[in-house]
């Protein structure tokens, strides 16, 4: 009877380890309070499991809970998710933005970066009296009511990215000065405090922007930590902030002086 119902209880463990496992990789990151609340076992017992799954190499135990092996290199764009893929609700970016879109003020000259990070620091400030730059094909779509003077820069069309890149973007960049240069990225390695894309082109508008902008600012959601991508050309000291939007605090340890740390939660207020 014993060992029935040990056998019982390796099974649901197991499958609870893989339940969790198939979480992660799908969500980036998971809270020791909400798996322990989603499982209905106890903190403890989430606790010897993700101890359990990072000693099988299966995830990464961090402050507050466990994160999905990284994608550690970004080869391509073929690599990273497209926008279609990536447009959706995500609380981590909206807190981000939020906190972002604080900083901007009427009359303030903007760049904004592609990528979907970026949609909802727009939505934010498009209908203020700003002036925003982008080569965004994204941003412009989605800018059928806008207040905003917007600015859309020419150049090469890369259709997954909806943005435009290549040496006549970096021309036209070339004419503007900016109070605050928003950017996004594919991933930081917060060791070597590398900022991560997924192509040269993407770096070279990123890093034109910043160098004409009084202010930069980084956005990241949790799924964009310690993973390293194909070119880095930026630095986290380069930025006077990096916004982080997360769902459990990270070890301030781990986090550059300049991080500027929003919970999801935050924004659901």
């Amino acid at each position: 009877m014993k060992k029935k119902r040990q056998r019982r209880h390796d099974m649901a463990a197991n499958e609870r380890l893989e339940k969790i496992v198939k979480r992660v990789e799908r969500e980036g990151f998971l809270s020791t309070r909400e798996l322990a609340e989603t499982m209905n076992v106890t903190e403890t017992t989430i606790r010897r499991d993700s101890e359990e799954l990072e000693r099988q190499g299966k995830v990464i135990k961090v402050h507050g809970g466990i994160k999905s092996l990284p994608q550690n290199v970004i080869l391509s764009s073929r690599d990273e998710k497209t926008m279609r893929e990536r447009l959706g609700p995500a609380p981590d970016k909206e807190a981000a933005a939020e906190k972002a879109a604080s900083y901007i003020r009427e009359g303030d000259c903007v760049f904004l970066d592609g990528g979907t990070s970026l949609v909802p620091v727009f939505e934010r400030i498009k209908d203020r009296k700003v002036k925003i730059v982008t080569h965004s094909q994204l941003l412009a779509r989605l800018a059928t009511s806008c207040e905003a003077e917007l600015t859309l820069l020419g150049g090469k069309y890369i259709p997954d990215y909806e943005m435009s890149v290549g040496p006549i973007t970096l021309e036209n960049l070339g004419l503007f000065r900016f109070d605050y240069a928003i950017i996004g990225c594919a991933g930081i390695d917060l060791e070597s405090h590398a900022v991560y894309t997924a192509e040269l082109e993407t770096a070279a508008v990123k890093k034109a922007a910043m160098a004409l902008s009084v202010r930069k600012i980084l956005l990241a959601d949790e799924a964009k930590l310690h993973v390293k991508g194909f070119c880095s050309v930026l630095d986290t000291d380069m930025f006077d902030a990096i916004v982080l939007g997360v769902k459990e605090k990270p070890d301030p340890e781990q986090l550059p002086l300049n991080a500027v740390v929003v919970l999801e939660e935050e924004q659901k207020k």
